[in-house]
């Protein structure tokens, strides 16, 4: 018996949150860089409430976000850990666990 193939889908959706609105349920997988960017309040118009509330609903729609690390030029390996340290300030450590 052969295990079913994962759906992938491309969107030109630019937030994760749309995209978790469009597939609630999903698993995203996304590389280092591009979760800094979805705890950077920057694409929230620097309000920290709506980048709360974009993950609080990632987990409503039961969105969960892995991320593969990266090796940083310096030869150090960035993870999600680093990602909490850089971008994730203000943000509860148990909202974080559950969206990635």
């Amino acid at each position: 018996s052969s295990l079913p193939l994962p759906g992938l889908a491309v969107t030109q959706f630019a937030l994760f949150s749309e995209k978790a609105r469009l597939f609630p349920g999903s698993s995203f997988v996304v590389g280092y860089d591009t979760a800094v960017r979805i705890m950077d309040k920057k694409y929230t118009d620097g309000d920290l409430d709506k980048l709360v509330d974009s993950l609080v609903e990632m987990v409503r729609l039961g969105v969960r976000i892995g991320v593969a690390g990266r090796a940083d030029k310096d030869g150090s390996y960035k993870t999600l850990e680093d990602a909490f340290a850089e971008r994730g300030a203000g943000i509860s450590p148990t909202l974080l666990e559950r969206v990635f």
